[in-house]
């Protein structure tokens, strides 16, 4: 083999480990990625197998397009108004939550969600 063709070879054969290292980085951090939306996911389910939810809540977070997970973050970071309410500020708005300890599992039941402009 001639130099100009050696040294083709040697470029080839450097552009190919390049691009095996920038792929094998790439799956890397993909693996890392899958891993954590699946931590997220199952922290997710583990929060909301946590609380209890009745009837009237899913009819008012239908209402004021609202989900659990927004009811667990007000029973988890809300500020106590009354004994049984809590409530968390936004930038112009207020969700509240209202509870009880159910009496069969000793979960909180959350009862009602709303959301009032302030």
């Amino acid at each position: 083999m001639d130099n100009h063709n050696q040294k083709k070879q040697d470029f080839l054969s450097d552009i190919g480990t390049v691009i095996t290292n920038e792929l094998l980085q790439l799956i890397d951090v993909m693996g890392k990625q899958f891993s954590y939306e699946d931590k997220v996911h199952n922290d997710s389910q583990y929060r909301k197998s946590n609380y209890l939810f009745s009837p009237s809540f899913y009819k008012d977070a239908k209402e004021y397009s609202l989900s659990e997970t927004d009811a667990i973050y007000i029973y988890e970071h809300g500020s106590k108004t009354k004994e049984d309410i809590l409530v968390y500020k936004f930038n112009g708005y207020e969700l509240g939550i209202k509870w009880f300890t159910d009496s069969t599992s000793g979960l909180p039941m959350i009862d009602e969600i709303w959301k009032k402009n302030l």
